[in-house]
């Protein structure tokens, strides 16, 4: 029998049904179409609740109410401004300070009026505290007013009020963001609007006040500065990563007059400035209110006095710079570009470092990021000195060739765009004879090979434009690209030809008796320097300062002193040992005569595999090819014999490669059935 429920317990299963805990040996309930006992009021100990239905003591079945209903999913972000211990209490009403009648009660009016604005209302409840939440408003705009308009209302005894009346109402603990968006990749987030500050006019109005205090010409820094300290700037530059960006506007403007009339605190504010650079660089990952910093930042930048201190120069290097590796970049990348170009306006010598460092950090996959970077580059070349620009005119050129071949039409596009450009046209007719070797081949392949029809044109465009400014340079830079095409199809081949060998070389080690033959002849493996074009045409035109007629000079007697080919020579040989017997000290090094055997370390008459299968494999389609041979003149009766023996060998290879060629043949052709 199930045990009941304990009347101390404190729950009853009649009134609070869901809470009501089922004995342990209860059965799961069922739905009531499933139900095994259709009436449960037959039970004398059932009772019967109006809401929920019939109730059975130790078998509670009840319809579960909707829970999604119950449980409200919470907004993305809550407003910071909540319910204090202030929360109820009425402003008293103060008369107006510019009815006072002397400087004292004028004085004590507004500190009165300072001390009532100090109370907190919550505005997301738009139901309670009206008449406070109204006459806080009026008070915080009548004290914004006066600040604004009437001289010598700022006196000593209101820097306190003031500053703890900011303090009291806008600095506060801003809820966390989730770490799960980031807003370069997420288009829910950026779809969405960002979420308002629900106390943002109260606070307006505070942040007004401040800053017509310090746009008061009555302001005096000296006692100012003994109210706002460190702590105080602190929690002001930590209210930049709010969610509003009503509120951030507001901020920036009261950082640069800070800034600008608080001289004891500049250096304080910049070194808070890069701790919030390094957070997001090595941290969080992320910031709301880094564009506005960093504009703020630019005009510092833009004041900073020539030549720049070590401090400003470590600024850019290793917070600026490292800041290009943030992922939310988009959100803040005009800002930063032009923080980038102050610099360079001021010290220029600064050129070479900076974009050698830029260019590190360029991306590789990201093409929205890379578009950017691009923009960027554009910026920092049109303010660049033509004297720094032959520093970083290879790397920079470089780096646009690649870009300009990228298959994404709009980094392409881009890349190209940078040769409408006025100044970097003259930049570029200034370095033509360096520049063009590096971007004709690019755009000549762009320009008939790339799938974007406005991306061809937009080369084609590029090129004509290149021969207009130097024909001469442009006509050398199509007689080399014409070169190196010619010299890459020929190495293509030798590669080809060369790999051809190796699987030749392959199967006659297969055969049974390729040892024997190897040890005997010193049969070497396939090296791909026997198939090297030495020959060189690109060297042709390392001097770009050889004219026309000293280089076809130069061609003519490269073809007089030089052979036409090695394997020419080695032809020439094997028809002279043939002929007639070469003693060993007049034999030519392509012969190789006396090579020391890779196998035994003795020096031993060598033939490569390639002259040994020309004279051989290829041998067998004519009848008329002899086999070569590499003779030694006699200085003794004894070595007579060691030629017999050679001659033997010689014959036995041919037969050998004879047979190993039939065979190799035969099973092609079955291959091919």
């Amino acid at each position: 029998m199930p045990k009941s429920v304990r009347k101390d317990s404190g729950i009853n299963p009649v009134l609070d049904p869901i809470r009501a805990p089922a004995p342990r040996d209860a059965p799961v309930p069922l739905a009531p179409s499933a139900s095994a006992n259709p009436r449960p009021t037959a039970n004398p100990r059932s009772t019967t609740n109006p809401a929920t239905g019939p109730v059975i003591a130790g078998l509670t079945r009840v319809a579960l109410p909707n829970i999604d209903a119950i449980i409200e999913q919470p907004p993305r972000r809550r407003s910071s401004i909540m319910a204090s211990g202030f929360t109820g209490q009425d402003v008293p009403r103060i008369g107006k300070v510019s009815e006072a009648k002397d400087p004292q009660e004028c004085e004590a009016r507004f500190i009165a009026k300072c001390r009532a604005c100090c109370t907190i209302y919550d505005l997301a409840d738009t139901t309670r505290d009206q008449p406070g939440k109204e006459m806080k408003r009026a008070t915080l705009q009548e004290l914004c007013d006066l600040l604004r308009s009437t001289r010598g209302i700022l006196s000593e005894p209101l820097y306190p009020e003031l500053i703890h009346l900011v303090a009291v109402n806008a600095f506060r603990s801003l809820p966390p963001l989730n770490p799960n968006i980031i807003p370069e990749f997420d288009p829910v987030a950026e779809a969405e609007e960002p979420a308002m500050e629900v106390a943002w006019p109260h606070l307006q109005l505070v942040y007004n006040v401040f800053l017509s205090m310090l746009e008061s010409p009555d302001f005096n820094a000296q006692l100012a500065v003994q109210y706002i300290d460190h702590t105080f700037v602190l929690q002001l530059l930590q209210l930049f990563d709010s969610e509003d960006p009503r509120e951030r506007d507001l901020l920036k403007a009261i950082i640069h007059r800070m800034y600008g009339k608080l001289l004891m605190l500049r250096t304080y504010i910049r070194k808070q400035f890069n701790n919030i650079f390094y957070r997001v660089i090595y941290e969080v990952g992320r910031h709301q209110g880094l564009a506005e910093i960093l504009e703020i930042l630019g005009s510092i930048i833009n004041g900073f006095v020539v030549p720049l201190r070590e401090e400003h120069r470590l600024c850019l290097l290793k917070v600026l710079l490292p800041l290009h590796k943030v992922a939310g970049l988009v959100q803040f990348h005009p800002q930063l570009a032009y923080c980038m170009v102050q610099y360079l306006e001021k010290d220029p010598n600064l050129s070479a470092d900076l974009l050698h460092h830029f260019l590190r950090l360029w991306p590789k996959t990201d093409g929205a990021k890379e578009v950017m970077f691009l923009n960027e580059l554009e910026e920092l070349l049109d303010v660049l000195e033509p004297e720094q620009f032959a520093k970083i005119m290879v790397p920079v050129f470089s780096q646009l060739a690649l870009s300009a071949s990228s298959p994404h039409f709009q980094i392409g596009e881009r890349a190209l765009f940078f040769f409408g450009n006025d100044y970097i046209r003259g930049l570029m007719k200034n370095h033509s004879a360096v520049l063009f070797p590096i971007l004709y081949p690019v755009l000549y392949k762009i320009s008939t090979g790339h799938w974007n029809k406005s991306t061809q044109s937009l080369a084609y465009h590029t090129l004509r434009m290149m021969m207009e400014i130097d024909q001469r340079t442009f006509d050398r830079c199509i007689n080399i690209h014409s070169a190196k095409s010619v010299e890459e199809k020929d190495a293509a081949e030798r590669r080809r030809h060369f790999e051809l060998m190796q699987k030749v070389y392959r199967i006659a080690q297969r055969s049974p008796m390729y040892p024997q033959l190897a040890k005997s002849l010193n049969i070497r493996p396939p090296s791909m320097e026997d198939y090297v074009d030495r020959r060189n045409v690109s060297m042709k035109y390392e001097n770009w300062k050889v004219t026309e007629d000293e280089l076809k000079t130069r061609e003519s007697q490269t073809a007089i002193d030089r052979p036409n080919c090695e394997r020419n020579d080695l032809l020439g040989g094997r028809r002279r040992s043939m002929s007639a017997p070469v003693t060993q000290s007049a034999a030519p090094p392509t012969q190789m005569a006396s090579v020391t055997n890779p196998l035994t370390g003795s020096p031993k008459p060598s033939l490569p595999l390639q002259s040994i299968l020309n004279g051989t494999v290829s041998g067998l389609k004519s009848s008329n090819t002899a086999v070569p041979a590499v003779t030694v003149a006699p200085s003794n009766p004894e070595k007579k014999k060691s030629e017999d023996s050679q001659s033997l060998a010689q014959s036995s290879l041919k037969s050998a490669f004879s047979s190993l060629t039939r065979k190799t043949s035969g099973s092609a052709d079955k291959s091919k059935k």
